[in-house]
């Protein structure tokens, strides 16, 4: 597997795009004080195997028949604090004017859901940038589902993806969307616990620690 010039890119959003991370635990741990849960359940597997889901996937999971009292407690935290909170990821907006310049088309696959990610993406204003930007619930199913990408590629002139399409995330659920989809996987970021997880799944996939060194890559392709 190897860096091929792309034809469109699709990235993540939260710890991708945005750092974002503190502020899903601030609300999860909201939620589980208010309700008197174990504080030590975001150590538990359950979360582990559950953080990178959707909301409607991970926490019934997560919270088990008492999800949806979670999720209200969760919400009306997150709502709070994300916009007053949330960041841009380091030259995240010279890559972004980078693609645009040279005509490479993008949007954006997040497991958030749809309206606090656009939201969040108007705050920074770069909704320009993108074709389409799919959060949880814009489609029948999330991530790893291959069903939001192929959303997220209308209006690129693009019948289906393949290597040529990067797929950029942090996660494994990113990786496996990307799998499914048939575009290229693109780790991004320096989170050992994800390599060493996608190593054992057998998830094959490219790696980017930041956005200077994707900028890099992609210079270097398109000077061949």
């Amino acid at each position: 597997m190897h860096f091929t010039k792309p034809k469109a890119i699709l990235f993540d959003w939260d710890n991708t795009l945005v750092i974002s991370r503190s502020i899903m635990y601030q609300a999860l741990n909201a939620a589980i004080k208010q309700m008197d849960l174990d504080p030590n359940l975001l150590s538990s597997q359950q979360f582990h195997d559950s953080r990178h889901f959707s909301i409607r996937d991970a926490f019934p999971r997560i919270f088990g028949d008492t999800w949806e009292e979670a999720f209200k407690i969760y919400d009306e935290h997150f709502r709070a604090i994300h916009l007053g909170q949330i960041l841009l990821m380091p030259e995240v907006m010279e890559f972004l004017k980078l693609m645009q310049k040279d005509g490479i088309p993008m949007s954006i696959v997040s497991n958030k859901d749809g309206p606090y990610l656009r939201q969040e993406a108007e705050k920074f204003g770069i909704t320009k940038y993108f074709y389409r930007i799919i959060g949880s619930y814009d489609t029948n199913a999330d991530k790893p589902s291959a069903e939001p990408v192929k959303t997220a590629i209308v209006g690129m002139d693009i019948d289906k993806c393949d290597h040529n399409v990067w797929f950029i995330g942090d996660s494994i659920v990113d990786l496996q969307c990307a799998q499914n989809s048939g575009c290229l996987p693109i780790l991004f970021g320096e989170n050992s616990d994800d390599i060493e997880e996608a190593n054992k799944r057998g998830l094959k996939h490219l790696q980017a620690v930041d956005f200077d060194q994707l900028k890099s890559i992609y210079l270097s392709i398109r000077a061949r």
